[in-house]
């Protein structure tokens, strides 16, 4: 029997071994961890946009770089932000920032069984100036609590989502404000 013992044991860790395991970064065999999000990406932000009166999906690129729990995105969509604040008057001189970096904390958890790392996103608000004319106005993008969004671990790729669901001016909440999603899809570098 413990001839037997000693013939089956290295033979199933070596089967589960291998199963759970993955070729990250070239290294070789590693056991998938939930820190396997961490990294710097490259990838598109799509929001939807209504210009011309047809519903189509805008695609802004950014980069992107996890750390242990957040997320820093280096330049965050705020074109349909700023057709709200422009209004009909796009024609007047505004101005804003070409690139708006945006910071979030995350949450996460392995799920070995589909090779993926679940990522809950806890966003802040987002904030920024645009002038239009002689005034500057302070902005503030508020998103909805959390969204969950995952990390392929085999794919290298991660999938998050954002819902702004408040904009508000100079602390004056906008009422007519109607709610954009953002979906934030990032390859691992």
């Amino acid at each position: 029997m413990k001839k037997a013992y000693k013939l089956i044991a290295p033979a199933l860790i070596g089967i589960f071994g291998f199963s759970a395991c993955n070729t990250e970064e070239g290294g070789g065999f590693r056991f998938p961890t939930a820190e396997s999000v961490i990294g710097n990406y490259q990838g598109k932000i799509h929001t939807p946009s209504t210009d011309s009166g047809t519903d189509s999906t805008q695609l802004n690129e950014t980069k992107a770089s996890v750390g242990l729990d957040s997320i820093y995105i280096a330049d965050m969509a705020i074109d349909d932000i700023i057709r709200v604040l422009a209004g009909d008057s796009i024609a007047d001189s505004i101005s804003y920032p070409e690139q708006v970096a945006y910071t979030m904390k995350y949450k996460r958890q392995i799920n070995l069984t589909f090779d993926t790392v679940w990522v809950a996103t806890l966003p802040d608000t987002l904030r920024f100036d645009y002038t239009r004319g002689d005034s500057t106005y302070q902005i503030k993008v508020v998103f909805d609590e959390e969204k969950k969004g995952a990390y392929s671990i085999i794919e290298r790729k991660m999938q998050l989502n954002l819902q702004a669901n408040k904009l508000i001016i100079n602390e004056d909440t906008v009422q007519t404000f109607h709610s954009i999603p953002y979906q934030i899809l990032l390859k691992k570098q």
